[in-house]
């Protein structure tokens, strides 16, 4: 079997300066003709050393395919502190994870809300509060109730836009596990546990997290964005862990 890129492979790679790219593939078998979409086609390269032409011409696709390298043990970690499958085996312990994350997602929306230029990826219906605070309903939480909850104070700087784009990429990302995880709330015994958090945007899903990614690929052209864009989504996963842990303190610690 032959894997062609779509684009060509940058010239003069080396081991040094290795960066990993995520680009989309022809993959052609014998007697078949046929394409696969989104495989990920891994390559190092040594920036410093191509044509200006070429980094112009890869670099919009470098920032979420160093996002996902560059965050994947921030990602990780928030992860098991969450650990969110073994948090739900209680009405109360699950309810106790929504007001956590209504603590977490309240405030850093507000900020978010604030910052010039947000618009250009639609955060108005990006929002998950209203979803948190319906969901709170549902356990019998007034509205009184939802404004007196805890919310963190240590949150990330998001100033700028670059800043912005990073906190959403671990904002949005999490819409995508969230369709995993409403999923396995459905299987469990009664009473059913309200998931439209979780459920976010539904079917759409895949589709807003490929508007997101075309804006910030479209918005965010040079290197110093794209560390700004990393540094930010590297804050917001610590930011939200540290608080998560706060909220719900080991047992052994």
């Amino acid at each position: 079997m032959t894997v062609k890129p779509f684009l060509p492979a940058p010239p003069h790679c080396s081991a040094r300066g290795r960066k990993t790219l995520e680009v989309p593939l022809h993959v052609v078998g014998r007697g078949q003709n046929r394409k696969v979409r989104n495989v990920d086609y891994n390559i190092t390269y040594d920036k410093e050393r191509m044509p200006d032409a070429l980094v112009k011409l890869w670099g919009d696709r470098m920032v979420f395919a160093r996002l996902k390298q560059e965050t994947h043990d921030h990602h990780t970690r928030l992860e098991n502190t969450v650990d969110i499958l073994n948090r739900t085996r209680t009405v109360t312990d699950y309810q106790r994870v929504l007001e956590t994350f209504y603590g977490f997602y309240k405030p850093i929306e507000d900020v978010l809300g604030a910052v010039e230029g947000i618009g250009t990826v639609s955060f108005h219906e990006r929002r998950k509060v209203t979803l948190l605070a319906n969901d709170l309903r549902s356990f019998g939480l007034s509205d009184l109730d939802i404004d007196h909850l805890l919310v963190c104070a240590d949150l990330p700087p998001l100033t700028t836009l670059a800043e912005a784009f990073g906190c959403l990429y671990v904002l949005e990302g999490a819409t995508l596990g969230g369709q995993i995880i409403s999923r396995q709330l459905r299987k469990l015994p009664p009473p059913p546990l309200p998931d439209t958090f979780f459920m976010s945007y539904g079917p759409d899903v895949g589709s807003q997290w490929r508007a997101l990614q075309a804006v910030v690929e479209q918005l965010a052209h040079d290197e110093p964005a794209h560390n700004a864009i990393i540094a930010s989504a590297q804050a917001t996963f610590t930011s939200f862990d540290q608080w998560f842990q706060q909220q719900h303190p080991r047992k052994d610690s």
